[in-house]
């Protein structure tokens, strides 16, 4: 026979992978479905910022006020997450930067973007990759008499939201391994309740088959363990019965013709069979007298 896992081992490895399965599943799912949502988020607060950056800076770009538009960008940035803010013209000028050796400066970005960039009454928001670092960008007109004077720019880092993932990963790590090992301990639970019941029917079937006929299942189970427990009792008595009905013949058959017809029920036709025998009539001397003079109960004993 070959070597084979135990029932109980199989049941719990079968339980503790669908566990560690649907809880991964459904980790991803959560995790990524908080990721898009936090960069949402984020992009939606950058958009905010920055549509107030446009707002409050109307006035200091339609009268040169660098020293407002320096000290507005540099208001902008006291917002978490934001690693820059500026502003340009509307050809990408640099109007205002956090450095001012940028002020009057080609806006690095513009050529890439300058087809993409917003309507009067439109924002626009950018993903790109920076030193390493990933900058949702959203770029809002200044706008004044339904004329644009320029752009508000203003980048946040990811990494604010890749922080966040990251910590609710560990977390969800965490309560992963908590729930796998509460999963595969219950698994065990389970899986001694089914293999117990029929690791005990099997010894017994052992020992019916060493010929050990008093042996009974007790059935403590409503299911298809109980069942089964049930057909074994059935099965053995079943055997009693047989081993009964042959005993019997035995003690008026030989034990050969006994198995034959136990074994072989149907060999045993109405109205006999024909065959060639050769048959020996014997006598006992005297008893036909001792018979005559004894009961029956003192014949069969001598």
């Amino acid at each position: 026979m070959k070597p084979s896992l135990p029932l109980l081992l199989k049941i719990s490895l079968l339980s503790g992978g669908l566990v560690l399965l649907i809880t991964g599943s459904v980790r991803w799912f959560l995790v990524e479905k908080m990721r898009r949502d936090l960069v949402a988020e984020v992009s939606e607060r950058g958009k905010v910022i920055a549509q107030n950056f446009a707002r409050s800076s109307v006035e200091s770009v339609a009268t040169g006020n660098d020293l407002a538009l320096a000290s507005q960008v540099k208001e902008i940035l006291r917002n978490k997450g934001v690693v820059y803010a500026l502003l340009t013209d509307s050809q990408g000028g640099i109007l205002a930067h956090p450095d001012f050796s940028m002020w009057n400066k080609r806006y690095e970005r513009w050529p890439r973007i300058a087809n993409k960039l917003p309507s009067l009454e439109d924002s626009a928001s950018f993903h790109y990759s920076s030193n390493g670092k990933l900058i949702v960008e959203n770029c809002v007109p200044v706008a004044k008499n339904n004329r644009i004077l320029g752009y508000a720019w203003v980048g946040i880092d990811e990494d604010v939201v890749q922080d966040v993932v990251r910590e609710t990963v560990r977390i969800s790590n965490l309560m992963g391994w908590i729930i796998l090992v509460a999963g595969l301990i219950g698994s065990y639970f389970v899986a001694s309740r089914i293999s117990k019941p029929i690791l005990h029917l099997a010894s017994k079937v052992r020992k019916v088959a060493d010929g050990d006929l008093t042996q009974v299942a007790a059935i403590q189970q409503n299911d298809e363990i109980g069942d089964l427990a049930m057909d074994f009792n059935q099965m053995v008595f079943g055997l009693k019965e047989r081993e009964l009905i042959k005993d019997t013949f035995g003690r008026y058959v030989s034990h050969e013709v006994a198995r034959k017809l136990i074994a072989d029920p149907d060999s045993v036709k109405i109205g006999g069979m024909r065959k060639e025998v050769t048959v020996m009539f014997a006598d006992i001397r005297n008893f036909t007298s001792f018979a005559e003079e004894h009961c029956p109960e003192d014949v069969v004993e001598a």
